[in-house]
């Protein structure tokens, strides 16, 4: 019996759903990066409201953080790992 030994490593097909949520992550972290740079108390303005703070949803009733800390990110590793992730 022929044993196959040749290992492929493949990823998935890049479209649909997978491809709007990764745009969209990369669109908003290139966002937050260029407003960091131009403006920063508007962008930790941002990150506050955006950013999954459990202490201000318990006591402020932030519901959409549950919605928009996926997508918040600063660090290139963190969006890396976060993309590769998804």
């Amino acid at each position: 019996m022929r044993r196959d030994t040749s290992f492929q490593f493949g990823l998935p097909r890049f479209y649909g759903a997978l491809r709007y949520i990764v745009i969209a992550t990369l669109g908003i972290w290139v966002a937050i990066i260029l407003l960091w740079a131009l403006n920063q108390s508007l962008a930790q303005s941002i990150l506050a409201l955006a950013a999954l703070v459990p202490a201000n949803i318990v006591k402020h009733f932030w519901i959409w953080q549950f919605f928009t800390y996926p997508f918040v990110h600063l660090d290139p590793s963190n969006v890396l790992f976060s993309m590769v992730g998804v």
